[in-house]
């Protein structure tokens, strides 16, 4: 597995809108960003157009787990949401369910 880092949501956004279709099996989001945060760069990916940009794994990732935070997440489109302290078993575990479905 290789990682393509972004410094803000609309980076992460414009490295997933110029990879190919199908070469981001997962993107793992952080909902604190600047620019713009990963709720609004999971609605961007979500709302893209492209074959792909509906059923990749955004896999959230914050120090938000209350269950109101892990709502937001799935309404804007994210797959799952991880805490913080949870990283990395649980994102491998995550993205690796996601992608064989």
């Amino acid at each position: 597995m290789s990682v393509i880092p972004a410094v803000n949501g609309r980076e992460g956004v414009e490295k997933f809108l110029r990879s190919g279709i199908g070469d981001i099996s997962a993107v793992l989001m952080d909902i604190r960003m600047p620019v713009m945060d990963g709720y609004e760069a999971s609605k961007a990916i979500r709302t893209a157009g492209r074959p792909d940009s509906r059923r990749i794994p955004i896999i959230a990732l914050s120090a938000d787990a209350y269950n109101d935070d892990i709502i937001k997440v799935h309404e804007c489109g994210m797959t799952s949401h991880l805490p913080n302290r949870s990283i990395p078993d649980a994102f491998t575990d995550t993205a690796e369910r996601h992608s064989e479905s």
